[in-house]
């Protein structure tokens, strides 16, 4: 469905999720639990595309999130 400018609902539903979630993802941004949803997220995402830049990226967040910072 389409509102009066041309976007979908569910582009302003999504908006307005991701104002509200942002914050807090970022306020919990060191959690364990966070990096492993980063992870998945760009995993989901880099099996959508066809190009290996992004699987060598993947695998560079892995590495880096999960590594002990000095």
């Amino acid at each position: 469905m389409l509102n009066s400018i041309g976007y979908s609902l569910t582009e302003d539903i999504m908006g307005a999720v991701v104002a509200v979630v942002k914050p807090l993802l970022i306020q919990i941004a060191t959690h364990p639990a966070v990096k492993n949803l980063v992870v998945e997220l760009l995993s989901k995402y880099v099996k959508s595309t066809d190009n290996s830049i992004d699987d060598v990226v993947l695998e560079l967040v892995k590495e880096k999130l999960f590594t002990p910072q000095a």
